[in-house]
C-alpha cells in the first residue's frame, strides 16, 4: 500500500473540519459537489489515460518514458477541453442543475478551471507510480495539497465569511495547477528542441495513449455525473444537511475503501495478472477475498460501534447520525470493497466490454435510485447504497465467474 492512499482521506477529513467550522454540514456537502465538478472535468482522461500512462510507463523502455508523458498530457488536455468550455458558457444552467446556491455559481468555472490544470500533477503521479516511485507519489501529493490546506486555515484565522473561503480555496487549487500546467509546458518545449525526432517519438506512443480514452471516457463520466446527481438529489428531495450528512459518512469509511483499493491496486493486481496468465485465478481469487474482505468487514464495525465518538471527532458534535441509518451506508460500503475485487479480477482478465456495462450498476444505478425516491431519507439513501453495490458485486462475481471458465492459460 501507498502512503497517499492514507494521505487522500486525511487530506479529505482536514478540509471537511474546516468546512464544518466555517458553515456546518451544508457547507460539507457544497464543497464536494464542487469537488465533483473539479473531478468530473478531469476524470474522463485521468480514469483511462492516467491508469494507462501508470502501465505503459512500467511496462515500456524507458526512453519512452518522456514521450509517453507528453502525449498523454495533450491528449488529456483536449478530450476534456470540451467540457471545461461548457462550465465557463453555462455556469447558471449547471449550478442550478447541481442545487448550488446562485452565490456561488460564478466560482463554477475557477472550480473547472482547477480541476483542467490539475490534470497535470495527476499524470505526472501516474507516472511515477509507473515508475515504481511511490514516495515520489507522496511527495507530489503533499505539495499540491498542502497548498489547499493553508488557504483554508488562513481563511478561518482571519474569520472570512464562507463564499470568500470558498473563493480562496478554489483560486489556491488554480493557482497550484497553473504552476504545474507552465512547468510542464517548459520542460515539454525544452525536450522538443533538445529530442532528435521528437514529433516521431511522440507519434509512436500516440497510439497505445489513445487505447485507453473509450474506456476513460466512459467510466469518467458515468461515475462523477452519477455522483454530482446523487448529491443533487439529495439537496433536492431533503436539503444540504442531509447532503453533507451522506457525505461525512462516506468521507469517514474512505478510510478502509482506501486501504482496501491500494492492496488490490500495488499488491494483488500483479498477483491477479499472473494467475490469469497460468489459468490459476479460480484457485487463488478466494485467498484474495479473505485478504481484503476480513479486515476491511471488521474495520468497518470498529467504525460503525465508536460512531458516536468517532463522527463528532472528524466534524463536530452536530454530527449525530441513526445508528441504522449509519449501518446501511457501511453495509454498501462492504460491499463496494467485495465488488472492488471481483473487479480487479476482470482488469486482471482483459475484461474491457464488461467493465464497462458494469460500470452502469454502481453510481449510475444508485443515482437512478436516489432520483425514483429513495432520497427522501437518509436511511433509505444508505439502503439504496447497500442494494446497488449488492447488484454491482453480484454482476462482477458472475462476469470473472464465466469469462473464467472461457480462459485458456497462456
Amino acid at each position: 500500500m501507498c502512503s497517499s492512499d492514507l494521505w487522500g482521506p486525511l487530506f479529505r477529513a482536514l478540509l471537511d473540519k474546516g468546512w464544518m467550522h466555517l458553515g456546518g454540514l451544508t457547507l460539507v456537502g457544497q464543497w464536494a459537489q464542487l469537488q465533483g465538478l473539479s473531478e468530473l472535468v478531469s476524470a474522463p482522461a485521468m480514469a483511462g489515460i492516467g491508469v494507462g500512462l501508470t502501465v505503459l510507463t512500467a511496462q515500456r523502455d524507458r526512453s519512452q518514458n518522456l514521450p509517453l508523458l507528453y502525449c498523454a498530457a495533450l491528449v488529456c488536455a483536449l478530450i476534456t477541453a470540451p467540457l471545461l468550455l461548457s462550465v465557463w458558457l453555462w455556469p447558471s444552467h449547471i449550478g442550478s442543475w447541481l442545487h448550488l446556491d446562485v452565490s456561488l455559481h460564478h466560482w463554477l468555472g475557477w472550480v473547472a478551471t482547477s480541476g483542467w490544470l490539475g490534470m497535470v500533477w495527476g499524470l505526472l503521479a501516474s507516472y511515477g507510480l509507473g515508475q515504481h516511485a511511490q514516495g515520489r507519489v507522496l511527495m507530489l501529493s503533499l505539495a499540491t495539497g498542502l497548498p489547499t490546506l493553508i488557504a483554508l486555515l488562513l481563511t478561518m484565522v482571519a474569520g472570512a465569511h464562507p463564499d470568500d473561503a470558498l473563493g480562496a480555496v478554489i483560486l489556491t487549487g488554480v493557482v497550484v495547477g497553473s504552476a504545474g500546467a507552465l512547468g510542464g509546458w517548459v520542460h515539454g518545449l525544452l525536450w522538443w528542441r533538445r529530442t532528435p525526432h521528437a514529433w516521431q517519438k511522440l507519434r509512436a506512443v500516440l497510439r497505445p495513449v489513445l487505447r485507453y480514452t473509450p474506456a476513460g471516457i466512459a467510466v469518467g463520466l458515468l461515475t462523477p455525473l452519477s455522483v454530482l446527481a446523487i448529491r443533487s438529489s439529495m439537496a433536492q428531495h431533503m436539503d444540504w444537511e442531509a447532503a453533507g450528512t451522506a457525505t461525512a459518512l462516506w468521507r469517514a469509511s474512505d478510510w478502509v475503501l482506501s486501504v482496501a483499493a491500494g492492496l488490490l491496486y500495488y499488491h494483488h493486481l500483479p498477483q491477479l495478472s499472473r494467475h490469469v496468465t497460468e489459468g490459476r485465478l479460480a484457485s487463488q481469487l478466494p485467498v484474495v477475498l479473505r485478504q481484503i474482505l476480513w479486515p476491511s468487514a471488521v474495520a468497518l464495525v470498529l467504525l460503525w460501534s465508536m460512531q458516536s465518538w468517532l463522527l463528532p471527532l472528524l466534524y463536530d458534535q452536530s454530527m449525530q447520525v441513526s445508528p441504522i441509518a449509519s449501518a446501511a451506508f457501511w453495509a454498501g460500503d462492504f460491499m463496494r470493497v467485495v465488488s472492488a475485487v471481483f473487479l480487479f479480477a476482470l482488469y486482471a482478465l482483459h475484461a474491457s466490454k464488461a467493465i464497462a456495462w458494469g460500470e452502469w450498476l454502481s453510481q449510475p444505478l444508485l443515482a437512478s435510485l436516489l432520483m425514483l425516491g429513495a432520497a427522501h431519507s437518509l436511511l433509505w439513501t444508505g439502503l439504496a447504497h447497500w442494494a446497488t453495490y449488492v447488484v454491482y458485486a453480484a454482476f462482477n462475481a458472475g462476469a470473472v465467474v464465466w469469462l473464467s471458465k472461457r480462459q485458456r492459460p497462456m
